[in-house]
């Protein structure tokens, strides 16, 4: 038997590293994912995201923004990094799209939404449903 969760479409094919103004009080480490007092994100490869969520699409101007947002909202939601930090992930997410060349009306509009409903992504009780098969 296998155990497995639905809703990832992306898998990263090398190590990808950020910048962030999250720092934490202690270096965080948890599968493919680590957040050092620095700031410094790394995201090991084989890290799997669904991209941005919502009524949006997945394009260069958003993917490694989405991936960043993703890796950060992970470590909240398995408790490792406190959702004091959520509205720095979603100001890293705007900031990556600005820089990755989407329109600042876009960006603005992604991370007001995260800001208005993606609280529930971020915490601990919302653990993707674990499917099975023989």
């Amino acid at each position: 038997m296998i155990k497995y969760t639905k809703g990832f479409k992306y898998q990263l094919r090398e190590q990808a590293v950020f910048k962030t103004n999250i720092t934490p009080a202690v270096n965080i480490y948890a599968d493919l994912v680590t957040l050092y007092t620095s700031g410094l994100l790394v995201i090991e490869k084989y890290f799997a995201w669904d991209g941005c969520s919502g009524p949006t699409y997945d394009d260069k101007t958003n993917m490694r923004a989405g991936l960043c947002h993703d890796a950060l909202y992970y470590l909240m939601r398995s408790g490792k990094l406190d959702i004091k930090w959520r509205g720095q992930a979603d100001l890293m997410l705007e900031k990556l799209m600005l820089e990755d060349g989407a329109l600042k009306c876009r960006a603005s509009y992604y991370r007001w939404a995260v800001d208005k409903f993606a609280k529930s992504c971020a915490m601990t009780k919302n653990s993707r449903k674990v499917l099975t098969a023989p």
